[in-house]
């Protein structure tokens, strides 16, 4: 199991789903990994995106602007 999968296991079972959704369409560029505390996906040994879960919310964080652009985001 990947420090990742170990985070989200940890999670509610709709902060887990939420995760899920968003995670279905980055393995195919980005493998699991942590960066600054996250669970995340790394590209090239970089961050790419991060993942945190709250009491009320679950949140993504992009961490480059330029990968996030080239792999489909705003």
């Amino acid at each position: 199991m990947t420090e990742a999968e170990e985070y989200f296991d940890g999670l509610d079972a709709a902060s887990r789903d939420a995760f899920r959704r968003i995670r279905a369409i980055a393995p195919r560029v980005a493998p699991d990994g942590r960066s600054y505390g996250m669970a995340g996906l790394r590209h090239g040994g970089k961050p790419l995106l991060g993942f945190r879960a709250a009491q009320e919310h679950v949140s993504t964080h992009p961490f480059s602007r330029r990968r996030s652009t080239r792999y489909g985001g705003g």
